[in-house]
């Protein structure tokens, strides 16, 4: 969702200093970003001011969320956000640098065409 390393830190510095405050931040943040970004199985980014979607781009850091469904318990939801990506890869012979939802195409726009997220969500699955 953007703002990606901030819940990944969030839940991981949990598991590794078991500091529960640290736990309630993420599932507060958590349930926030399943009720106002999520959809279908992707995460989208929100404009934290009007509260809705800033646009119907994914780039494949979004992955990330899957991991964290997984360590948060939610295994269900984090099935499906992997099989959601692992149909673009499957569609387009890779994860796309930038795929817009609206035209279902990738974009022009460049990220990083090496991203580890939806390989770490598949391990922790």
């Amino acid at each position: 969702p953007g703002q990606d390393s901030f819940f990944e830190y969030l839940l991981k510095a949990y598991v590794l200093f078991n500091d529960v405050e640290l736990l309630e931040m993420f599932l507060s943040a958590y349930a926030a970003v399943e009720q106002h970004m999520s959809f279908e199985g992707f995460t989208y980014t929100v404009d934290m001011n009007k509260g809705l979607m800033a646009n119907t781009h994914l780039s494949p850091l979004a992955c990330v969320w899957a991991s964290l469904q997984v360590l948060a318990g939610d295994v269900s939801s984090a099935l499906r956000s992997v099989l959601y990506w692992y149909g673009l890869w499957k569609k387009h012979d890779a994860l796309p640098e930038v795929f817009d939802t609206r035209s279902e195409s990738p974009t022009q726009a460049r990220d990083s065409p090496l991203r580890p997220e939806l390989i770490e969500a598949v391990f922790y699955l």
